[in-house]
C-alpha cells in the first residue's frame, strides 16, 4: 500500500527501514526480483533509500516482512530546527511607526 504525502515532507530526505514481521521464521536475509540478495543486520533489519526497492519487497513479501518509511534528513540540516513564527510587536518598534 503506497503512502500519500502531498509532498510536505519534500525537503527532508527519506530512508526505508525492513525488518521481519514475526521472530517465529527467522529471516537472514530476502531477495529482490532481479536477484540480489540482501542480508540483514544483527538488529535484524536493514536500510534503503530506493523507494522503488522498498516497495517491490513489501509487494513481494506481504506481511512477512514490515517496510517503514523514516525522516533522514542531509547530513548538512541534521540538528538544525528552522523557526518561522510571527513574534510579537517590539516596543521600540511600535514607538517608531506612531512617530511617522
Amino acid at each position: 500500500m503506497p503512502d500519500y504525502n502531498p509532498d510536505k515532507e519534500g525537503h527532508v530526505g527519506h530512508r526505508f527501514i525492513v525488518q521481519p514481521s514475526t521472530k517465529r521464521p527467522l529471516m537472514k536475509s530476502v531477495t529482490t526480483a532481479d536477484g540480489r540478495e540482501l542480508k540483514f543486520n544483527h538488529e535484524k533489519r536493514f536500510t534503503t533509500r530506493d523507494v522503488g526497492l522498498a516497495r517491490e519487497l513489501q509487494k513481494e513479501y506481504g506481511q512477512e516482512l514490515i517496510v517503514t518509511r523514516t525522516r533522514h534528513p542531509h547530513i548538512a540540516d541534521r540538528g538544525h530546527k528552522y523557526f518561522h513564527a510571527q513574534w510579537p510587536e517590539m516596543p521600540w518598534k511600535k514607538d517608531k511607526e506612531q512617530e511617522l
